[in-house]
């Protein structure tokens, strides 16, 4: 079970209203989306304990198959920048990172096809994993 933040399920939901999402050809990541956080928990920014990905959350996910570890932050799709790691809650990965914990294994179909990757591990040296979400916003008092 996910846990979503309950001011990040309403700006969710507006996406869903909005005319952003009718300029969107395909309408299907954002039904996954949906579909997702409709059985979620939802809980007060400061009820969300800090090793929940949320919106704005800054992680370290690894692939399980290829062991790359690669840090993303979860944004809203007019946030994304590729460049700087911001994804879209919106692509596949992100929306598989939206509400999951440290430690958790998810499963996401990308165009290469299925990958696992595990949610929270960083390389702070050398054969050191620490599991960690980097920046949390409700953690730090931040959420809006």
């Amino acid at each position: 079970m996910i846990i979503v933040n309950a001011l990040d399920m309403q700006k969710l939901k507006m996406l869903r209203a909005s005319h952003w999402r009718l300029r969107d050809k395909d309408q299907r990541p954002l039904e996954r989306l949906m579909d997702e956080i409709a059985h979620a928990i939802v809980m007060t920014p400061e009820q969300v304990p800090p090793d929940v990905v949320t919106m704005n959350s800054e992680v370290w996910i690894r692939d399980l198959a290829s062991n790359e570890r690669v840090t993303y932050t979860l944004v809203f799709p007019w946030k994304v920048d590729i460049s700087k790691g911001k994804i879209s809650v919106l692509a596949p990965i992100g929306t598989a990172l939206l509400g999951v914990r440290e430690g958790d294994v998810i499963r996401v179909t990308a165009p290469g096809g299925i990958r696992e990757l595990q949610v929270g591990q960083r390389n702070l040296h050398p054969g050191a994993l620490v599991e960690q979400i980097a920046y949390q916003p409700e953690a730090a008092g931040l959420a809006a």
